[in-house]
């Protein structure tokens, strides 16, 4: 009996520690969130801090050329700091894992003599702290990513007026030039780290003429992939998807025109979503909420700054707790668990105090609704909670390992 008391510890420790919830998805889709935050603007730097559960956005510009550092925590954005990198357009910002910082480089600030920076910042989630060395030459319109499977930061391109195609990496202490052959020189272009397949993925951006070219980092070569594309662009945006393994690409400006398409690719093809979200628009930022499972966009420029935020994935949306709804003595009470999701999407919802889970389906309008009957004394105060998540089939996790 001891050893099935055990058994039966070990599964509870077990569950807690893990997933609470596995759901499977239908379809990505755009949603705007109604919420207040960083003002309108465009050209600003946003990084997933992935150990602290936090998008960082730094800088940009509206009328006027910004040096506030903001998070958003999924729901909500909080202003963190004024101090630090001073304010500037067109950096590039990507999280160190391995080291627990969110690394900042370069930008311009046209008001000011020096126009162009070429300084290394890492923001420790309350601190802004310059790091003194060199590596790149001041620029902007860069891009860079963090390379998880050989912790570096990579950089590539940028422009101080004239653009360049150097390949450099920061190991946490200092940069590296790579003196490779690979993409042209171009400014404007985006990447983003496939961490399935171990690669940076690169597209786009603007030298003389205008880039729709896709190629791959691999920590040691520049490979080109040559197939069909989204039309050449820059000052779009990109991000991988680690929950449906694809990077994908929003927005950007063509000789005049704004853009409003998203694509993603798979490493193999890009392909054209239907869904529709964030209206044309160039220098908007996006990142992968990793622990939430979301893409999460902000601001942009299209004639006008915007300040709108937007996710993008297979969203699944609820209540934290469950409503009291009916109590029948003796003894019993029936609570209800509600919210949103994608229609025909499948919810599974885990409820605490031994209610156990139950697996639904969202309705045509985009509802799902979990009962539990529950055995407590009527008018006690009991307000049970219950979890809930949204992911894809192919993230068939277990439970209990």
């Amino acid at each position: 009996m001891t050893y099935i008391r055990l058994l039966l510890l070990t599964s509870v420790l077990a569950f807690l520690a893990s997933p609470a919830l596995i759901a499977f998805g239908t379809e990505p889709e755009w949603q705007m969130q109604p919420v207040e935050g960083p003002g309108s603007r465009a050209a600003h730097a946003m990084a997933y801090d992935s150990g602290r559960g936090v998008t960082i956005l730094f800088g940009g510009q509206d009328r006027n050329y910004q040096g506030d550092t903001w998070e958003w925590n999924g729901s909500a954005w909080s202003h963190e700091a004024d101090s630090g990198p001073s304010p500037r357009s067109a950096p590039a910002m990507a999280y160190d894992s391995a080291r627990g910082v969110t690394l900042l480089f370069g930008g311009s600030n046209h008001n000011d003599p020096v126009r162009f920076y070429g300084d290394t910042w890492e923001w420790d989630g309350s601190t802004w702290t310059q790091r003194s060395t060199a590596g790149p030459s001041a620029r902007l319109g860069h891009a860079m990513a963090y390379d998880g499977s050989r912790n570096r930061t990579v950089l590539f391109g940028g422009s101080d007026g004239v653009r360049n195609g150097e390949t450099w990496e920061w190991d946490g202490k200092a940069w590296t030039l790579r003196s490779i052959a690979g993409p042209s020189a171009r400014a404007g272009h985006a990447m983003a780290y496939d961490s399935a397949r171990e690669v940076i993925v690169l597209f786009g951006g603007a030298d003389e003429v205008l880039s729709g070219e896709t190629w791959e980092w691999d920590g040691d070569n520049w490979v080109q992939r040559e197939v069909p594309s989204p039309s050449p662009r820059y000052r779009h945006t990109m991000a991988y998807d680690g929950a449906r393994s694809v990077t994908v690409l929003f927005g950007g400006y063509d000789d005049g025109t704004y853009d409003d398409e998203t694509w993603e690719w798979d490493g193999k093809a890009w392909i054209q979503q239907a869904a529709t979200g964030p209206g044309k628009r160039s220098y908007p930022a996006m990142v992968y909420d990793s622990d939430r499972g979301e893409t999460i966009l902000f601001g942009g420029f299209d004639g006008e700054f915007s300040g709108e935020t937007w996710k993008y994935g297979v969203l699944c949306d609820g209540t934290e707790s469950f409503t009291k709804a009916v109590c029948r003595c003796p003894n019993k009470q029936k609570l209800v668990a509600k919210g949103t999701a994608t229609a025909g999407q499948e919810v599974v919802i885990a409820g605490d105090n031994d209610l156990g889970s139950k697996t639904v389906t969202a309705n045509g309008q985009n509802k799902w609704k979990a009962v539990f009957k529950d055995t407590v004394v009527c008018g006690t105060t009991y307000q049970p909670t219950a979890t809930f998540e949204c992911r894809l089939s192919t993230q068939k996790t277990r439970m209990c390992d």
